[in-house]
């Protein structure tokens, strides 16, 4: 895996969508076959980070374009590589009521993987670790209790 951030990054952002992007419903996702190799993708649960990561393997690498922090809120646009070739394009948007609708734990990480150094923050809300009561806790060895 290797990583690059934005000092020195000479990547530029794919373009930005054509004026006639067209939006999918759920269930218009489902039938549209212009790109079904897309689908499973697209209805991928939560973030694509793992998937693209496993999918990629050693050759997946992932760039920060652009990061900001201002009155309005924090934004953060990347790229995630397959040997070099982009696969995503990412651009998260936090606004900051967001921000400072109640304290939160935030941890804060510096990786350098073969030289890039990134930063890697990671947010706990107030909700981790609960877990609903009809699925048993795992005990300390990650196995579930009988």
């Amino acid at each position: 895996m290797s990583v690059e951030a934005l000092p020195g990054n000479t990547h530029t952002p794919p373009e930005l969508m054509p004026s006639d992007t067209r939006w999918l419903s759920g269930v218009e996702l489902v039938t549209h076959e212009e790109r079904a190799a897309l689908r499973s993708w697209l209805l991928t649960p939560g973030l694509l980070t793992q998937r693209i990561r496993a999918a990629a393997g050693t050759d997946f690498s992932m760039s920060v374009l652009r990061e900001q922090t201002t009155a309005s809120g924090h934004e953060r646009e990347i790229d995630m590589r397959c040997a070099g070739v982009v696969w995503l394009f990412a651009h998260t948007s936090i606004p900051a009521p967001t921000l400072s609708a109640q304290s939160l734990w935030v941890r804060r990480s510096v990786i350098t993987v073969t030289g890039f150094a990134f930063s890697l923050y990671e947010v706990f809300l107030p909700a981790i670790g609960e877990r609903p009561s009809s699925i048993p806790t795992p005990d300390f060895h990650g196995t579930q209790p009988p």
